[in-house]
């Protein structure tokens, strides 16, 4: 069993892969925005970090070693939820994800894990990191296949009408 979630594009943050299983919503708006979602019997933790009422946001998974850790989010009022939130995710946070109106877009496994205040930072820079990697990947694959380059300057130009 692992600490991170198992995430895929295109999934709703709190379903982010056709084996999670949505379990109990603690707070919802239009959409959960913190709550639990299961995976081949662990449970994880969600909550959106940012964006809760935008088209693009970004959220952060916690692994539970217990599911009973996550009932004082459920006795928990307006004053007391984000302590709440805080304690229980304190030094779990092993998941970053952006997402939009058309699912997740891109995610991360962080690693040592982050704090609820450490989440987002932690969490873009990975992605940055993840997203610099990949073009310098890129751009080394094009040195090495100069063909690449020149593709991608390619373009369908139309024909002229036979008559």
């Amino acid at each position: 069993m692992t600490d991170h979630i198992h995430i895929e594009k295109n999934h709703v943050p709190w379903q982010p892969s056709d084996e999670s299983v949505l379990g109990e919503v603690f707070h919802q708006f239009t959409i959960p925005l913190v709550g639990i979602t299961s995976q081949h019997g662990a449970d994880f933790l969600f909550w959106c970090v940012v964006g809760h009422s935008g088209p693009e946001n970004a959220w952060a998974y916690a692994r539970l070693d217990r599911l009973e850790d996550a009932r004082e989010l459920s006795s928990a009022d307006n004053s007391t939820f984000d302590e709440a939130l805080r304690q229980l995710v304190r030094g779990r946070v092993c998941s970053f994800a952006v997402a939009s109106d058309d699912g997740v877009i891109e995610w991360v496994e962080i690693e040592p894990p982050a704090d609820f205040e450490t989440t987002y930072e932690r969490g873009m820079e990975e992605l940055s990191q993840k997203v610099s990697e990949a073009m310098a990947e890129m751009e080394s694959l094009m040195e090495q296949f100069p063909s690449l380059r020149r593709a991608g300057a390619f373009a369908i130009s139309p024909s002229p009408a036979v008559l």
